[in-house]
């Protein structure tokens, strides 16, 4: 689907920068990185908005999508396995990613390559959106992007770990929650321990 949708997910994602800025300027509030893996980057709106504000920092893109890497300029890879060593990152992020993914093991193997102390940053969906907010996103997704990413995004939405349970992942994997946040959408901040 990531790459029947890359082009029209790219323009969607370039309107919406300023959430991807907003987000980095966030992060920076809490972390100074210096090497930076953006997990499933999509088009690669994050890692730029990221270079901006870590402008010291490298920023390494991956995603699946082989148009969404061309976008990116990104590793085409399997978030469930990373092509680095252990240990080697000071902050993963993962923005709308964790949903299309099996989450305990992306965190494992986000833990995996992060440094000991390494901060693991998540944005993603809010299970307990209300369904009329749901419902017109669907609408508007399906006419923007595609019926198809619409309707796979409304099921996962719907079937997503609500906050709780992903602070509990986290934790069972080996991190120590820093700060959460929680609106249409959800925001952590956790580091490995």
């Amino acid at each position: 689907m990531w790459n029947d949708v890359a082009e029209n997910y790219r323009k969607w994602a370039e309107f919406n920068r300023w959430y991807y800025r907003s987000f980095c300027l966030f992060i920076s509030q809490h972390v100074q990185p210096k090497f930076i893996v953006d997990v499933c980057s999509g088009p690669g709106v994050l890692s730029s908005e990221l270079k901006n504000v870590f402008p010291a920092a490298e920023v390494v893109p991956v995603d699946m999508s082989a148009k969404m890497c061309k976008f990116a300029k990104a590793i085409r890879a399997d978030a469930h396995r990373l092509p680095f060593k252990n240990s080697v990152f000071d902050l993963a992020v993962l923005c709308f990613a964790l949903h299309e993914l099996d989450v305990r093991k992306a965190v494992e193997e986000v833990k995996r390559v992060l440094k000991k102390e390494g901060a693991i940053v998540i944005a993603d969906l809010n299970s307990k959106t209300p369904w009329m907010f749901r419902f017109f996103a669907e609408v508007f997704l399906a006419f923007l992007i595609s019926p198809e990413y619409a309707k796979n995004l409304e099921m996962k939405w719907r079937t997503f770990p609500d906050l709780e349970l992903l602070v509990s992942i986290l934790k069972e994997c080996g991190f120590r929650i820093v700060y959460t946040r929680e609106f249409f959408d959800v925001w952590i901040i956790a580091k490995k321990i």
